[in-house]
């Protein structure tokens, strides 16, 4: 009888398919030490960290309850970044549904809410789904127009596309609002930019409060990269507001993270 239950558990274990043996994976220290500061204190919240939830609550307000699909989605990039063969075409497709699931459960005020869509964009190129990835990224240049990747992988997808012109008109826009970016520069020059450069955005005047504001919420605090390009495991773009958010030279899209627990 217990050769028979050994046969049988053997048979299930063959039979659960490759998703599901990945997603449940813990992370490896590797991994938790190149997780951005938010997926670390998740990560302590989900081991039973008494403190962890006021810390993340007060790192990202509500964004924290869900933030562990996000943290997710990284790692399976990471994974994706780093995996060779059939098991590549998995990472991807768990990525782009744990971005997804960011996407449709949106929290108020999210300070990662142009990243989210930003990381699917890069999930939706990789795999070639073109248009999908060019509406995810204009939407997070809506929401956040001073992440330079999201400028530099916009323009990647418009030239995979043949629209060379929107390629150039994306990267012009991104230096107006970000004018010392050396990434936009040599992208601008390698598109055909003539110039000088375009002029720089002028920000509004600040007017005068007359009532007192809500205190902030305490803004996420990520290891974030240079302009130089950096192997596909080390830490990727940082908190939205940055200046420079990319990790590889221009005409790539690859910026590997690591996940956290699952649902």
């Amino acid at each position: 009888m217990r050769i028979v239950w050994i046969g049988i558990i053997a048979w299930l274990m063959l039979c659960i398919p490759m998703s599901y043996a990945v997603e449940w994976s813990e992370p490896n220290a590797l991994e938790i030490k190149l997780l951005p500061n938010f997926c670390t204190v998740k990560y302590r919240e989900h081991h039973g960290d008494g403190a962890a939830l006021s810390e993340g609550r007060a790192l990202m307000g509500p964004q924290f309850d869900n933030v562990h699909h996000y943290c997710n989605g990284l790692n399976f990039l990471n994974h994706y970044y780093r995996s060779q063969g059939h098991d590549a075409a998995t990472y991807l497709s768990l990525a782009i549904n744990e971005f997804t699931y960011m996407v449709d459960h949106p929290k108020p005020n999210s300070p990662i809410g142009a990243q989210i869509l930003l990381q699917r964009g890069i999930a939706y190129s990789i795999a070639k789904r073109y248009p999908e990835a060019i509406n995810d990224l204009q939407r997070a240049v809506t929401l956040n127009p001073k992440l330079t990747q999201t400028y530099i992988t916009l323009a990647d997808n418009f030239e995979k596309i043949k629209a060379r012109d929107k390629a150039l008109e994306v990267v012009s826009e991104g230096l107006r609002q970000i004018p010392d970016s050396k990434v936009l520069k040599r992208r601008y020059d390698e598109l055909g930019g003539k110039q000088p450069y375009p002029e720089a955005v002028v920000a509004a005047p600040v007017s005068q409060q007359t009532e007192p504001q809500e205190e902030p919420t305490v803004p996420v605090r990520i290891h974030e990269p240079s302009e130089t390009p950096t192997a596909v495991n080390e830490a990727g773009p940082g908190a939205e507001g940055q200046q420079e958010g990319t990790t590889m030279p221009s005409g790539t899209s690859k910026n590997p993270w690591c996940r956290f627990c699952a649902d």
